[in-house]
C-alpha cells in the first residue's frame, strides 16, 4: 500500500515539472516601426567656367556666339559673328574669344585668361582644378603662365599642350603633395593663368599664327586620389605626358 502511493506521488511531480518547462517558452516581444533612409546624389557638385578679358587699345575684335537660343548645350557649334568660323559656346551672345590684327614684331597682347569654380548658393564639393593650354606657335608667340598659382604637371609635346594645376592659397587640403580646393560656398575666381602673350621682336611680319587654347577641367578630391583625378584629366583632354 504505501508503495502505490509513493508511485503516485511520483507521477505528480513529474506532471508539475512538465507544466514549469513549457511555461518559460512565453517570450517578452514587442514591434516598433520604420525608418526610411533616402540616398540622392549631388548635383551641380563642381560647376567651372572659364572667362577671357583683354584691356582696351590692345589691338582686338571681339567674337560672339550667334544662335537665337539663349540656353545652348555645352559645346555646341555656334558661328562666329565676325569671321563666320564654326566656334563652342555656352550662350548666344557670349564672348567666346578675342581676333587680334595687325600684330607687329615685339608686341605684347594684353589678355587675362582665369577660371573661376562653384555657383551662387550652391556648395562646391572639394575638387583639384586643372587648366590645359594648347600652343602649337612655338618660339613666334610667348604665353608666361602664373607660376605662383598654376603649376606644370604634364607636357604633351606633340600636341603642343601644356596641363596645369591650380595650387594657389585658395588651395589648401592635399593629397600626394598636390592641393586640392576644399569644399565651399558660392563662387571663388581663381587668379589668372596668363595676362600677356609676346611676339618676339624677330618674328617676320609675315609671319602666321595658330589659335591658343585654354580650357578647364575640375574632379572631386572627396573618395578619390589625385593620381586618379590627374589620370583622368589627361584623358579628358587628349594628352599623353611625355616621359620625365
Amino acid at each position: 500500500m504505501k508503495t502505490k502511493n509513493m508511485l503516485i506521488g511520483g507521477m505528480s511531480l513529474a506532471l508539475v515539472a512538465c507544466i514549469s518547462v513549457g511555461a518559460t517558452l512565453a517570450y517578452l516581444s514587442d514591434t516598433t516601426g520604420t525608418v526610411q533612409n533616402k540616398f540622392q546624389m549631388v548635383t551641380n557638385g563642381i560647376v567651372l567656367n572659364l572667362q577671357e578679358t583683354a584691356k582696351d587699345g590692345a589691338g582686338y575684335d571681339v567674337y560672339t556666339a550667334k544662335l537665337e537660343d539663349s540656353q545652348l548645350k555645352k559645346d555646341q557649334k555656334v558661328t562666329d559673328t565676325t569671321t563666320g568660323e564654326t566656334l563652342n559656346a555656352n550662350n548666344a551672345g557670349e564672348i567666346v574669344g578675342f581676333i587680334y590684327e595687325n600684330i607687329q614684331p615685339g608686341a605684347i597682347l594684353q589678355k587675362d585668361v582665369k577660371l573661376s569654380i562653384g555657383q551662387q548658393g550652391t556648395t562646391t564639393v572639394s575638387s583639384w582644378v586643372f587648366a590645359c593650354m594648347e600652343n602649337s606657335n612655338g618660339a613666334n608667340m610667348t604665353v608666361t603662365v602664373n607660376p605662383q598659382n598654376w603649376k606644370v604637371v604634364a607636357n604633351d609635346s606633340e600636341k603642343h599642350k601644356t596641363l596645369y594645376l591650380y595650387q594657389g592659397t585658395l588651395a589648401s587640403a592635399g593629397d600626394n603633395n598636390q592641393k586640392y580646393i576644399p569644399e565651399f560656398e558660392n563662387v571663388k575666381e581663381l587668379p589668372s593663368l596668363f595676362t600677356t602673350v609676346e611676339v618676339p621682336a624677330a618674328t617676320q611680319p609675315n609671319a602666321s599664327f595658330n589659335d591658343i587654347i585654354v580650357s578647364g577641367y575640375a574632379e572631386q578630391a572627396e573618395a578619390n586620389t589625385y593620381a586618379a583625378a590627374y589620370a583622368n584629366a589627361l584623358n579628358h583632354f587628349g594628352m599623353t605626358a611625355d616621359e620625365q
